[in-house]
């Protein structure tokens, strides 16, 4: 029930918003993070020196130069450039979004925007809840999960849209994943019978061990 109330509350947030705001805005701001983002992957390589020269450089082995005597310069250079970038194109976007949005108000179609920007809401919703369920059904096992989800009616739901979520994920990702949770499991199992020898081995110098303990000994 408390999932089912979770999965309606982040559907509504992201439709009001959405409605809010309008089609074109979201669409534009998903636009200007994705930008921003990959022209800071582009650009900032190339700007980083040229900030770092503007900063006074990275100084010497025996003296780097230092902001506040722990970051390097360079780090500090590129972390400024590729923020720098990102942030400008973002910026970019944002009013490209604006000037639109008042356009297609002014032509009267607001109404169609804001009904186009509640489905786009909704979507976005269902992409996000299924990358948050993400881990859960690519991690724990089925018998787990219907226990966990046994009473919720959007579990079944959940797992269909992390599963195909889960198709754009590389195999050897997958793999990987399913490496390091089989060798967490191990390491838990492994700590568990070692707590219970160490039980077994503390009764035995007690004299309380049952014949249920002898059998495990």
């Amino acid at each position: 029930m408390i999932v089912d109330i979770l999965v309606g509350a982040v559907l509504l947030v992201s439709a009001i918003i959405a409605f809010v705001r309008g089609f074109i805005r979201e669409v534009l701001t998903i636009a200007g993070v994705v930008g921003g983002l990959a022209a800071a992957y582009a650009l900032g390589g190339f700007f980083s020196p040229v900030v770092l020269g503007w900063l006074g450089g990275a100084g010497t082995e025996d003296e780097p130069n230092l902001l506040f005597d722990v970051v390097p310069y360079p780090i500090l250079a590129q972390v400024i450039a590729y923020g720098a970038i990102f942030i400008i194109v973002m910026i970019l976007i944002s009013v490209a979004s604006h000037f639109l949005a008042e356009g297609v108000k002014n032509i009267g179609l607001g109404a169609i925007d804001r009904t186009l920007g509640v489905f786009f809401g909704l979507a976005r919703g269902i992409l996000l809840l299924g990358l948050l369920y993400l881990p859960v059904h690519m991690l724990i096992e089925k018998d787990t999960k219907a226990r966990w989800f046994e009473n919720s009616h959007a579990h079944i739901y959940l797992e269909k849209t992390a599963e195909v979520i889960a198709k754009f994920i590389p195999s050897d990702t997958v793999e990987g994943m399913e490496e390091d949770t089989n060798t967490v499991g191990d390491a838990i199992s492994t700590r568990k019978k070692l707590e219970e020898m160490k039980l077994l081995r503390k009764k035995a110098e007690e004299g309380t061990l049952s014949e249920e303990d002898e059998k495990k000994l």
